[in-house]
């Protein structure tokens, strides 16, 4: 038994929560004391615990998208599908909530790209069949770095988008050795054409990508 230093009541050690640095291993606030402090605390500034949260989130989204694959790795099938049933449910019943962060994503470099190799993959099923292999946006700003973040065929910087060396509807590969960083201009030109004839009708250098030394190959 132990006493809750809040409401006074002797309480079950099950009652609170865990703390290590605490001699008997637990907390001296109940867990019902504590959820309501956490509740006040929420509703007299819900816009900076939001902010919190969000800003907490932002700073480690790999290492919390890792924790989650690890957890639901050590599911069975079937605690898997609970947890997808439960996001499935979620999403349907908060429409305008995903829609806005959705929209925020986006809005991100790391979303604009993330978008856009989504787009690129399904197009690849589409005109070849199956679905390839995702290309995660880091890996894409990776590349992107790798060729100076500069249009691959012209040189020119700005925004760049994900290009298919060899297009996908001539059979190319939506995979890193065969994707580049272009400009729009340069994108849409080129479109389905072969690349080293397009290149020399543009006036351009001819050059093929060149991966050779990449950190994850």
């Amino acid at each position: 038994m132990k006493t809750c230093s809040r409401c006074g009541r002797p309480k079950d050690l099950d009652e609170f929560r865990k703390d290590r640095s605490r001699p008997d291993g637990r907390r001296n606030v109940c867990k019902v004391c504590y959820a309501g402090e956490v509740s006040a605390a929420y509703k007299a500034n819900p816009g900076s615990k939001l902010a919190s949260q969000t800003e907490y989130r932002d700073r480690n989204r790999e290492a919390l998208r890792k924790a989650e694959r690890e957890r639901l790795a050590a599911m069975s099938e079937a605690e898997r599908e609970v947890v997808r049933k439960r996001s499935r449910d979620w999403t349907r019943s908060h429409p305008t909530r995903v829609a806005a962060r959705v929209r925020a994503y986006r809005a991100t470099e790391t979303g604009r790209l993330a978008h856009a190799e989504g787009n690129s993959r399904r197009r690849a099923q589409k005109l070849q069949g199956t679905l390839p292999e995702k290309v995660p946006a880091e890996l894409v700003q990776a590349l992107f770095a790798w060729y100076g973040d500069v249009c691959f065929y012209c040189g020119k910087g700005g925004q760049l988008t994900l290009d298919h060396y060899v297009s996908l509807k001539a059979g190319g590969a939506h995979a890193l050795p065969n994707l580049v960083p272009s400009c729009p201009r340069c994108n849409s030109s080129k479109r389905d054409a072969e690349p080293l004839a397009w290149m020399l009708r543009e006036g351009l250098a001819p050059r093929k990508p060149d991966t050779a030394g990449w950190p994850d190959e």
